[in-house]
């Protein structure tokens, strides 16, 4: 799980931010895998620049992208949308289908792949500001989520 809010790009080296996110990566290149990046009350501080954002998926694409099921956006605003719809025509039709967006953590925790779910809310391990944002904006929407996901009780 990838945290937009966690980054604050006015504050951090971002080449090392780069690096880790490699080092991160690079556990998972033998294996499938599947990314979740909650773009949940994201500022513009938390935005890097674009040669940083074309540097890691320069990086990801080459790396990475073979192995990646699928990337789940939660909490999408107008605007990335906007961006990302902007930028496909550059992109790996490959890494595009394979962009999903979530508006809520109802639709990734309802996200199915051959029919079954691909996580619980134990598995997601959300910070607390995504449900927040996710409250603020769909009620408590994702308390049934949970049940039908099975991902324990509520809160």
């Amino acid at each position: 799980v990838l945290v937009g809010a966690h980054l604050d790009a006015t504050r951090v080296d971002l080449q090392r931010v780069l690096l880790y996110v490699v080092k991160l990566l690079d556990a998972l290149v033998d294996t499938d895998f599947t990314l979740v990046y909650a773009h949940s009350m994201v500022e513009s501080r938390h935005e890097p620049p674009f040669a940083w954002l074309r540097q890691l998926y320069t990086i990801f694409d080459y790396k990475f992208a073979a192995r990646l099921r699928g990337l789940y956006v939660v909490h999408p605003t107008w605007f990335l949308k906007v961006f990302y719809t902007c930028l496909a025509p550059f992109m790996s039709s490959q890494f595009n289908a394979k962009v999903r967006y979530c508006a809520g953590v109802r639709d990734l925790l309802n996200a199915t792949e051959r029919g079954k779910h691909l996580y619980t809310r134990d598995q997601l391990n959300l910070p607390r500001h995504v449900y927040a944002e996710d409250t603020a904006r769909h009620g408590r929407r994702w308390d049934d989520a949970i049940a039908k996901a099975g991902g324990g009780g509520g809160g």
